[in-house]
C-alpha cells in the first residue's frame, strides 16, 4: 500500500508559480487512489489518553466479524484510516454505530 502511495505522490507536480492551488494530480493517479480507498473510513477515538494501537485494531476487526482483510493506519492524535477490501464490513461498521473503545466514543466518517 505504501508503494502505491509513493507512486501517486511521485506523479504529482507543481505548475506555474508553485502555489498550492496549482497542484496538478493526473486523472489516472486520482482514479487509482479513489479505487484503492473506496471502502475506507476515518475513525477518531474521543480521548486524550494513549492506548495500545494493536488492541484498537483487534477491536475493529472483531466489530467487522473478524475480517483479516482490514487495514488500520494510525494517523496520530487517536485518528485512524480504516481500509476494507469490500463494502460489507464497512457498511456493518457504519450501520452499527455508535461505537465505544475502552469507554470512549469513536467518531466514524466515510
Amino acid at each position: 500500500m505504501e508503494s502505491d502511495l509513493a507512486r501517486v505522490l511521485g506523479s504529482l507536480s507543481l505548475e506555474g508559480g508553485g502555489e498550492l492551488d496549482d497542484v496538478h494530480v493526473p486523472d489516472v493517479a486520482y482514479d487509482r487512489v479513489e479505487e484503492k480507498f473506496q471502502f475506507s473510513l476515518v475513525a477518531k477515538v474521543l480521548t486524550n489518553r494513549k492506548f495500545h494501537f494493536q488492541t484498537f485494531k483487534d477491536t475493529l476487526k472483531s466489530l467487522c466479524g473478524g475480517s483479516s482483510s482490514l487495514q488500520v493506519l494510525d494517523m496520530g492524535m487517536n485518528v485512524f484510516h480504516v481500509v476494507f477490501n469490500d463494502d460489507v464490513p464497512m457498511i456493518r461498521v457504519l450501520q452499527g454505530k455508535p461505537w465505544l473503545f475502552e469507554g470512549h466514543d469513536i467518531l466514524i466518517k466515510r
